[in-house]
């Protein structure tokens, strides 16, 4: 009798137990999707698509100037406001976006020139073309060994 009323009170825990963990997985689930969402937008609005890229690549091939290679991001990016994947305010804002993508995927676009635009576009365009020159850099091995120890450390119940 008694063995049966704790596997009663039990379940029943267990019962509010899950009822609780669905509630807080949902109350979760909104945050992580957002944040999902958030890094899936970012991950889109920086990194190019592998066509483009490759376009660009037979452009380079072919001889043609530095700008003709740019204009595949700069479409790619007018495909990319045309689907909805976000909103430019402008033409011009789509096309500074194109550059930018550009100048970091490699393409031997130079900045403009001093008092042509604001110093803060151009120093945006520098740094921009200094990350494409410089190519893939590694990753330190202290830091891999770091995070992989974190990691570790981590739970894994969340998952």
């Amino acid at each position: 009798m008694q063995g049966q009323r704790c596997a009663e009170s039990n379940a029943r825990a267990i019962d509010s137990k899950s009822e609780q963990a669905g509630t807080d997985k949902e109350r979760c689930r909104g945050t992580l999707l957002a944040y999902y969402k958030f890094v899936i937008r970012r991950e889109e609005a920086t990194m190019p698509e592998r066509k483009t890229i490759e376009r660009a690549r037979e452009d380079k091939r072919e001889g043609k100037a530095p700008s003709t290679q740019a204009g595949e991001f700069v479409r790619e990016e007018m495909e990319h406001i045309r689907e909805g994947k976000h909103g430019a305010r402008s033409t011009k804002q789509a096309i500074a976006i194109g550059l930018s993508k550009a100048r970091r995927a490699g393409v031997d676009l130079p900045p403009p020139e001093k008092g042509t635009v604001s110093e803060k576009t151009r120093r945006s365009a520098e740094s921009a073309y200094e990350k494409g020159q410089h190519g893939e850099t590694d990753v330190s091995r202290t830091r891999s060994r770091a995070i992989v120890g974190a990691l570790k450390r981590e739970g894994t119940a969340a998952a």
